[in-house]
């Protein structure tokens, strides 16, 4: 299985804060069968000097838990990028998943004004990547249906979390995206080890007994077809 979006690196945003928790995140996804993880630390436009910088720190980040974590577990870099006004003017190719040109885009939790779609073009038609939306199933109660609607006719990839999959009786709005076809992508955008642990293998059972196996065959396909920079 493989791990598309999580904050498994230590100290460079409000994902892991230490080493030590950083590894046992790790340990706990390589014991549930995970062989590869994007770490996507968060890179908030402005927040940094430049992209540069951010790539330094990622990197610092990194170099702490390279030769700790489980030897049977591959970890790519990346980043969870916040779409602003005029994001596509940055060398984004920097931002991307290692060794792809996708890249995690994590939307506004305001309304969409027309600039939103005018910038997540732009950022594919400039740069020629392949633009994955964060955790789609959360916007849901935040913007208009209309503006969803929207978002899903551009030429786009879509991610959900898998944290919240409801109940048998009653469906999330990642499990209905699941079903539906929506979701290229599901991953638990892992925190931490207490209120947001790494959990995407238990999530694919549930996925597995309520869409069924080739929902989930074609998730962990589509993951795969992404990390050899091929598109879905």
């Amino acid at each position: 299985m493989i791990e598309i979006h999580t904050h498994i690196l230590p100290g460079i945003d409000d994902g892991s804060q230490s080493v030590d928790e950083s590894i046992e995140m790790l340990n706990r996804m390589a014991k549930t069968g995970i062989k590869k993880v994007v770490a996507t630390p968060h890179f908030y436009y402005g927040m940094y000097s430049s992209i540069d910088e951010f790539l330094e720190k990622r990197q610092f980040a990194y170099e702490k838990i390279k030769d700790k974590k489980p030897e049977n577990i591959d970890v790519l870099l990346g980043s969870e990028v916040m779409l602003e006004y005029n994001l596509h003017k940055e060398d984004l190719q920097k931002l991307t998943i290692e060794g792809t040109d996708y890249i995690l885009v994590e939307m506004p939790y305001n309304k969409w004004d027309p600039w939103v779609f005018d910038e997540i073009f732009k950022i594919s038609a400039k740069h020629g990547l392949y633009v994955i939306i964060a955790h789609i199933d959360r916007y849901v109660k935040i913007v208009k249906d209309e503006h969803i609607r929207s978002l899903m006719e551009m030429n786009l990839k879509f991610q959900v979390n898998v944290d919240n999959l409801g109940s048998l009786f009653r469906k999330s709005n990642a499990m209905k995206f699941i079903e539906d076809g929506v979701a290229d992508f599901a991953s638990s955008d892992c925190h931490n080890m207490t209120t947001r642990p790494p959990c995407l293998a238990e999530a694919m059972k549930k996925i597995k007994s309520r869409a069924g196996k080739n929902s989930v065959e074609q998730l962990m396909y589509n993951a795969e077809r992404m990390l050899q920079n091929k598109n879905l």
